[in-house]
């Protein structure tokens, strides 16, 4: 008997499949709270990618996740309104059947839209041509087709908006060099980054490709408002070779700084500082590419690079972190032991010196409002 496409993809639950849920549920979680402190209209979650939202083996993926935290939430209950979308008939049918079932769903004030659509320019355009209320969209294709620069963009556009997408990067950075995909590739990155990225591959090893093919990434998310993006990297279970990420693009720096935090929680670590991917058993340590190999001390390097930026200046803790955090992979407690650690050596004052300063567990700490003074 054939294997239906819901059986074959959806069966058991993997480790990066849960991560990649975790991060975006998370996120969620905490993009509704930020929105709906400053809106009491409603706000939308978009899933362009859906599948039937739940795998063989019982565990729930990101819609029921969404559904079911909406309905736990009296607010999120009468405010949220969900769209899911796949192009495959058979997880559209099970999304409905799975959906039914969830227990109180019917106290949803706006019932799930639940359609079977392909993602192409099609959607782009009609994203282009609405204004969304305050919504989190969700781009997760089986491979690339349906994501493009186009699409990301018109995502982010209104107020409120912040994509999270699946960026298969073993098949796009074979198809960067392949004429027959010239297509899918200017439309990720736009022509004139694509043709560049042609160009400057060539001869590259595989982490110059990699460093050169997010940097662009980045350059392409920039030109359609995008400031800010964090990434969370997996590699793929038979190698050490890198095999997606999922990437949040946000105009905030709030939202970014959310995120970093979420990935950070659910990454490995060196010396403390978070890495941003999940490694499968078998996969090497490629780890750290951009920021140093592991046997630096990175929170050093970051008290280095923190007297270099803040000489002679006064600030808040928070500030420093605020000011210096963006496309570096530190989060808000690294920031705290680098200023704990130049405080011990004298190279800083803290306007509440360590004495008057309470400890947990032994441990001391530096709080958010605590000023510190760079010599």
């Amino acid at each position: 008997m054939a294997t239906s496409p819901v059986e074959e993809f959806f069966t058991d639950q993997s480790i990066s499949s849960k991560i990649k849920s975790e991060i975006v549920f998370k996120y969620f979680k905490s993009w509704a709270n930020i929105i709906g402190s400053t809106t009491s209209g409603k706000i939308g979650y978009l899933d362009f990618f859906s599948g039937p939202g739940k795998y063989i083996d019982g565990n729930d993926s990101t819609p029921l996740l969404i559904l079911k935290a909406a309905i736990d939430n009296p607010k999120l209950c009468n405010n949220l309104v969900t769209v899911f979308q796949d192009a495959n008939k058979d997880c559209i049918n099970e999304l409905k059947k799975n959906v039914s079932t969830i227990p109180n769903i019917s106290n949803l004030k706006y019932k799930p839209h639940i359609e079977l659509e392909t993602v192409d320019e099609g959607i782009a355009s009609r994203l282009k041509e609405i204004e969304l209320i305050p919504s989190l969209i969700f781009i997760d294709p089986f491979g690339y087709n349906g994501l493009s620069l186009e699409l990301l963009g018109n995502a982010i556009k209104d107020w409120g908006c912040d994509c999270i997408f699946f960026f298969n990067y073993n098949r796009i950075n074979a198809a960067i060099s392949n004429p027959i995909f010239k297509n899918n590739v200017n439309l990720i990155f736009g022509e004139e980054i694509a043709d560049k990225l042609r160009q400057d591959v060539v001869g590259k090893t595989p982490k110059q490709r990699q460093a050169l093919i997010m940097g662009q990434l980045a350059q392409a998310l920039n030109s359609v408002k995008g400031r800010f993006k964090v990434e969370f990297k997996f590699y793929k279970e038979d190698s050490g070779k890198t095999s997606h990420f999922i990437v949040l693009v946000t105009k905030h720096q709030k939202g970014y700084e959310v995120m970093k935090e979420i990935m950070a929680s659910l990454s490995d670590t060196i010396n403390g500082v978070p890495t941003f991917e999940y490694k499968q058993k078998k996969a090497s340590a490629i780890s750290g590419d951009l920021f140093g190999g592991e046997e630096d001390d990175k929170i050093d390097l970051l008290a280095e690079a923190l007297v270099k930026t803040f000489s002679g200046k006064s600030l808040k803790v928070i500030d420093i972190y605020h000011q210096h955090n963006v496309n570096t992979p530190y989060i808000l407690s690294n920031y705290k032991n680098a200023l704990m650690k130049l405080e011990a050596k004298g190279a800083i004052n803290v306007n509440v010196p360590a004495e008057n300063r309470r400890k947990i567990k032994g441990q001391l700490t530096l709080g958010d409002d605590k000023i510190i003074t760079f010599k």
